[in-house]
């Protein structure tokens, strides 16, 4: 990424999926465990215009996160 990146809280976390109803657990050997899915919105601010040339979109993304 050619340009610095000032990190930006989100403008929304929400938690989505199937643990909004608690309908899912998952077991793993002698473990239980919960998966939580998340969305995370990153505030506009923080992308711009040109931002899908040369990946910087993903790089961005990847660095939030």
């Amino acid at each position: 990424m050619s340009k610095s990146f000032q990190f930006i809280p989100p403008t929304i976390i929400e938690t989505i999926g199937s643990y909004t109803y608690d309908g899912l657990i998952m077991r793993s050997s002698n473990k239980i465990s919960t998966l939580v899915d998340l969305l995370v919105e990153m505030p506009r601010i923080c992308i711009h215009k040109k931002d899908y040339l040369n990946n910087e979109y993903i790089e961005k993304r990847a660095i939030y996160l």
